[in-house]
């Protein structure tokens, strides 16, 4: 919690890049500082060891978290919304493990929904949003959207800690009620 407190404070006053036009450059350095996992510099060189290999490890699982899960702290950036519109739906049918399930008969698979509706989604706010304003429903979305990703990263995570555990029983031979 504490070094990502101090993230999120950091992305607030210093990594913010404001997007006037649609070019590449500055889309991509708007996406680069909303989800880099790793500390400044500065912040690197004052950190001990233990929290080095903390970060290190967390490197991948924080990209992860940033790229889906909206936070509502982080300054406004059409990218980013855009970007978590085909990310969070997919991968909310992911961590569900329903993303693969038919509802009809001979029809796709649940993911091919959660494109159309990430479809629509993108759609939407690429039309109603502006590149460098933020909108006035973008704090209680981005709240409700996190939340909903959040609880779906728990329960993604407590699955296979469970998977794991009943694992470990099966090969050691331990009943599953010890575990």
């Amino acid at each position: 919690h504490i070094l990502h407190a101090h993230d999120v404070l950091k992305s607030r006053e210093n990594t913010v890049v404001n997007v006037n036009k649609w070019t590449l450059r500055g889309v991509l350095g708007d996406l680069f500082a909303q989800l880099k996992p790793w500390p400044e510099k500065e912040e690197w060189q004052e950190m001990n060891v233990f929290q080095k290999s903390i970060v290190s490890v967390n490197l991948i699982p924080t990209f992860l978290f940033k790229l889906t899960i909206p936070h509502n702290e982080q300054p406004w950036s059409k990218p980013i919304a855009l970007l978590q519109c085909f990310t969070c739906p997919v991968f909310l049918l992911f961590c569900i493990q329903m993303i693969t399930i038919s509802p009809f008969p001979s029809s796709p698979g649940l993911w091919l929904y959660a494109l159309a509706l990430s479809a629509i989604m993108s759609i939407v706010v690429w039309i109603l949003t502006k590149l460098d304003g933020e909108p006035r429903f973008y704090k209680p979305l981005t709240s409700y959207a996190g939340f909903l990703m959040s609880i779906a990263w728990i329960y993604l995570i407590s699955s296979e800690v469970v998977n794991v555990v009943t694992m470990l029983g099966v090969v050691s031979r331990i009943s599953h009620e010890v575990f």
